[in-house]
Order: C-alpha cells, then structure tokens, then sequence
C-alpha cells in the first residue's frame, strides 16, 4: 500500500478530531482543578489541611486525563481519522470512568487530617 499526500482537508480533519477531544480532556481536567480548590478552602474552612490520601486522589484526578489523552494520541500515531477517534473516544471513556471511581473511593475516605 502507498502512502497518499495528505490534503489540507485531511489535516484539518485530523486537527479538529484531535481538538474536540482535547476539548473534553480539558474539561475533566478543569473540573478535578476545580474539586482540589474546594476542597482546599473547604479544609482552610474547616481549620484542619489535607492528608496524604486526599493529595493521592485529587494529584490522580489531575492525572488521570492528561495521561490518558497522551497515550490515545500517542497509539493513533499513523492511523486514520475514525480509528484515532475511536482510540480517543475509548481513552476519554476510560478516563471517566476511573476519574469517577477515585471521586466515590474519595467519599469513603476521610481526606482531612
């Protein structure tokens, strides 16, 4: 199979496959900046500060979306346009899916030292 000159509309369908997704990472990104701001004004609120373990969960809720959106766009390196999206559909599934299991595992356990 020979490889075919990209198009300018082949680019910019890639580019807006690539940033309607980064748009959701964004998203889970700004809503775990979101739960480590109130919780820490919750603990400032409260006069007691963060234990280990809430600074485990929420550095992995920061995490988490990053690395997944890394690693979909690094696997759909030289793949076509419905398989890359295919692969960052998957990792934004996955990255929900474990964000909200750190968020219910939180809510078991006591953050505030």
């Amino acid at each position: 199979m020979s490889a075919r000159a990209r198009t300018g509309w082949d680019v910019a369908r890639t580019a807006g496959i690539v940033v309607a997704f980064a748009a959701l990472f964004a998203f889970q990104l700004w809503l775990a900046v979101g739960n480590l701001v109130g919780l820490l004004q919750w603990a400032a609120l409260l006069g007691a500060a963060i234990n280990a373990m809430g600074w485990t969960y929420l550095v992995a809720l920061l995490a988490v979306p990053v690395i997944a959106f890394v690693v979909a766009l690094i696997a759909a390196r030289g793949h076509g346009d419905g398989r890359r999206a295919l692969l960052l559909l998957g990792a934004f599934a996955a990255s929900s899916a474990l964000s909200l299991s750190i968020l219910h595992l939180s809510q078991t356990t006591v953050l505030l030292a």
